[in-house]
C-alpha cells in the first residue's frame, strides 16, 4: 500500500508541479465547447488567418500569397528593402505574446521563429490594409471584391487575433516611431475604427464619434471595436444601488404594448450608447439596432469576449441581448419593433431576427448586478397598474384582431339604432 501511495503521490506531484500559471495578459482564446457547439460558423474565419489559432488551414490558403504582396507593398512604401526592423520588433515580445494566448503556453504548439513570422505577416498585412482603405484607390484584388467584406468579417473573430501592443509595435516601426509612440498609436486605433465604421454605424455610432473616439487601453481588434460601442454607456451608465440587484425580466414588445407601454427609438441626435434604454412617463425608449449578416457573427463573439476576458468586464452585450430575447417572444415583436424604428431590419425576413436572439442567448449569464434590473422593474410595476393591466387583457382578449374592432362598432351602432328607434316610438 505504502508503494501504491507514493507512486499516485509522484504522479500528482508531477501534475501540479507541471502547471503553467494562468497569466493576467490572456485576452485571446479559443471558444469554448458549449458557445460553439454547432455554431463553429460564427467563430471560426472564412478567408484569412490573423494569429496562429487558424494557422496552417488549407481553406485559408490563398490569402497568404495577398499577406506577402501587402508587405513587399508595405516595405516599397516606406522605403525599407529589409524586414529586419520589423523583426527585431516583435522578437523581444514572445514570452509576453504567448501569455496572451490561453492556448499557446509553450513551443509545442508553434515554435518562436514560426510565432514571429506570424506576427509579422498578419500585422503588416493590416497595417497596409488600414492604409490602402483610407488612400489608395487601385485595382487591389482585396479591396475591390466581395472578399474585403468577408475580411472584416474575420478580423473581428475572438480566435483570430494578434495583441494589439505588437500591431503598435510595427505600426510605430514603420512610421519612425519609437517605443510606446501614443500618437501614432492613437493614429493606428483610429484607422481601424474608420475601417470598421461601415459595422459600427449599425450600433448608434456616427463617423464624428469614430474620428474623435481616444481609447486608452486595448488587446487586440476586437477589444478595439467592443470598447468603441459600449464607451459612451460606460461613461454615463448610473451608479449601481442594491434595488438593482434583484434580477426582473420584462414582457413582449406586443405584451408591453397592450398595457400601453409607448416603445419608441431613441434619436441619433441625443448621442445616446446602443445600451442606453430608458423608460420615462410610460414611453419605452430604445437606440435603433442596425441587423444584417454579420450581426450574429460579431455579436457571438463580443458575448464571447465578455464572457472569458479575465480582466473584470462590464457584461454590456451579455444584458443586452438578454433583455431583447424578453422583448421577442415572436415574429410579431420583431415586426412591431422594426415598425417603431427600433430595429433597422435587412436580414431576409422577421423569424430570422427572432432565432438570432433565441440562439444569442443560450449558454450566457448576465452581469451581476443586471444592468436593466432598474428599468425593468419600472416595466413591470407600470404593467401591473390596475388600469395598464385591465386595458392589456381587454386588448389581449376582446381586440387582438381588426375583425373584432369591427365587431364591437357594428353593435354598438346597431344598439344606438335600436336606442334611437325605441325613443321616437315612445315619442310617437
Amino acid at each position: 500500500m505504502t508503494k501504491v501511495n507514493e507512486r499516485v503521490t509522484t504522479r500528482i506531484n508531477q501534475l501540479v508541479s507541471s502547471l503553467t500559471p494562468i497569466h493576467p495578459e490572456r485576452c485571446i482564446f479559443k471558444v469554448p465547447h458549449q458557445l460553439r457547439h454547432g455554431k463553429e460558423e460564427f467563430y471560426e474565419p472564412k478567408v484569412i488567418s490573423i494569429g496562429p489559432y487558424h494557422r496552417g488551414n488549407p481553406c485559408l490558403a490563398s490569402m497568404e500569397e495577398h499577406k506577402i504582396r501587402y508587405l513587399q507593398s508595405l516595405l516599397r512604401r516606406t522605403g525599407n528593402r529589409s524586414v529586419d526592423r520589423l523583426v527585431q520588433a516583435v522578437v523581444p515580445h514572445v514570452e509576453k505574446v504567448r501569455k496572451c494566448y490561453a492556448e499557446l503556453k509553450s513551443t509545442d504548439y508553434i515554435s518562436s521563429e514560426e510565432l514571429v513570422q506570424t506576427l509579422v505577416l498578419d500585422g503588416c498585412f493590416i497595417i497596409e490594409l488600414m492604409f490602402r482603405c483610407q488612400y489608395v484607390n487601385n485595382d487591389d484584388p482585396v479591396l475591390n471584391s466581395m472578399v474585403l467584406i468577408a475580411l472584416g468579417k474575420d478580423m473581428i473573430l475572438i480566435e483570430n487575433q494578434i495583441p494589439f501592443f505588437i500591431l503598435e509595435n510595427l505600426f510605430n516601426t514603420i512610421n519612425h516611431g519609437h517605443g510606446h509612440d501614443h500618437s501614432l498609436g492613437n493614429e493606428l486605433k483610429r484607422q481601424i475604427l474608420v475601417f470598421f465604421y461601415p459595422r459600427l454605424k449599425n450600433y448608434s455610432l456616427t463617423l464624428q464619434d469614430v474620428e474623435q473616439l481616444i481609447i486608452p487601453e486595448v488587446c487586440h481588434l476586437l477589444d478595439i471595436i467592443h470598447k468603441a460601442i459600449c464607451f459612451r454607456f460606460h461613461e454615463n451608465s448610473r451608479t449601481t444601488t442594491s434595488s438593482q440587484i434583484e434580477r426582473e425580466f420584462v414582457n413582449s414588445a406586443t405584451k408591453l404594448k397592450e398595457a400601453s407601454v409607448w416603445l419608441n427609438a431613441s434619436s441619433s441626435t441625443e448621442n445616446r450608447s446602443m445600451f442606453d434604454i430608458t423608460f420615462t412617463k410610460g414611453k419605452l425608449n430604445i437606440p435603433t439596432l442596425g441587423l444584417d449578416d454579420g450581426s450574429e457573427i460579431e455579436i457571438r463573439n463580443f458575448i464571447a469576449l465578455e464572457l472569458y476576458q479575465q480582466s473584470h468586464m462590464q457584461r454590456f452585450w451579455c444584458d443586452y441581448v438578454i433583455f431583447m430575447d424578453h422583448l421577442i417572444a415572436s415574429s410579431n415583436d420583431v415586426d412591431l419593433l422594426t415598425h417603431r424604428g427600433i430595429f433597422n431590419n435587412r436580414m431576409i425576413d422577421t423569424n430570422s431576427v427572432d432565432n438570432m436572439f433565441k440562439n444569442l442567448t443560450r449558454n450566457i449569464i448576465t452581469s451581476h448586478p443586471y444592468t436593466y434590473s432598474e428599468i425593468s422593474k419600472e416595466l413591470n410595476d407600470y404593467c401591473d397598474r390596475p388600469w395598464n393591466k385591465w386595458r392589456a387583457t381587454l386588448k389581449h382578449n376582446y381586440f387582438n384582431t381588426p375583425w373584432t374592432i369591427i365587431s364591437l362598432i357594428a353593435a354598438l351602432a346597431l344598439l344606438s339604432l335600436t336606442s334611437i328607434q325605441t325613443v321616437f316610438s315612445i315619442i310617437s
